[in-house]
């Protein structure tokens, strides 16, 4: 069975984290296994209910699971190590109980979520059978740290995430559009005269267009999200000019006749 709660404990995010706890608990060191136990046990009191059905005697394989782990971490150089025993450990446990036991047998009020008090008095009776001192940060407070690790982390990762995307947007915001102006052979039946035809090639979305000749503004149509009509009613060099939503622009000029 893979128990979720040891799986993350292999994430490279956890490493140093578990990496501490499991050095802890080799020094006989009650609050880092506390720490350990208040990532874990709930996931594993769900796991070990959803085969035994019957809170007493899941409670005392929770006890049994942990104690095992302390007297075999030695085996353990890593949080990778150190998942997969405890993943070992809770299916030796499940299997040894239903060889034992001759099958699953249904509690007649079944609770299958640990309270608090519970988790409590087995981390109490746990740390009396390993004959190790009370833990000296209250199981709550472990609790809130280990939430507000998970919280640092998520936030870190969309800190890196949002960097990622400023690192894509940036360089964005700088690039020139591509332009291209030219007669499209036909008058317009606006103006009588030459219509000519701007085609705009950009990732981001246009600002603004504009053109003049000789000083005064030259009518434009946007045809669609990237084409254009300009209309010039005299003769001259026309200039125009595309803006950006960032910092690029492009100008082009043709001689209308």
């Amino acid at each position: 069975m893979k128990n979720r709660s040891f799986m993350k404990l292999k994430s490279r995010r956890n490493a140093s984290y578990i990496q501490s706890l499991i050095d802890g608990i080799r020094a006989n060191d009650s609050n880092a296994l506390a720490a350990l136990y208040s990532l874990t046990v709930t996931q594993l009191y769900h796991d070990l209910y959803m085969q035994i059905r019957n809170t007493y005697e899941v409670q005392d394989c929770i006890a049994e699971f942990y104690i095992r782990f302390c007297h075999t971490i030695g085996d353990s150089e890593t949080p990778i190590q150190a998942a997969m025993l405890l993943c070992s450990l809770e299916d030796d446990i499940l299997s040894r109980y239903t060889a034992v036991s001759g099958g699953i047998r249904e509690d007649i009020k079944p609770r299958p979520e640990l309270s608090d008090t519970e988790s409590d008095i087995i981390l109490s009776d746990l740390l009396n059978r390993l004959r190790m001192p009370e833990n000296s940060i209250p199981l709550e407070l472990i609790n809130e740290y280990d939430v507000y690790i998970k919280r640092k982390s998520k936030a870190l990762r969309w800190i890196i995430a949002g960097a990622a995307a400023l690192l894509i947007i940036i360089p964005l915001l700088f690039l020139n559009p591509a332009a291209d102006i030219s007669e499209t052979g036909r008058l317009s039946p606006f103006t009588g005269r030459p219509a000519y035809a701007l085609v705009v090639d950009n990732i981001l979305p246009v600002e603004s267009v504009t053109a003049e000749i000789n000083g005064n503004p030259v009518s434009i149509m946007q045809e669609s999200r990237s084409r254009y009509t300009l209309l010039p009613q005299e003769r001259g060099m026309m200039t125009v000019t595309v803006r950006t939503v960032g910092l690029g622009s492009a100008s082009r000029q043709i001689d209308v006749e």
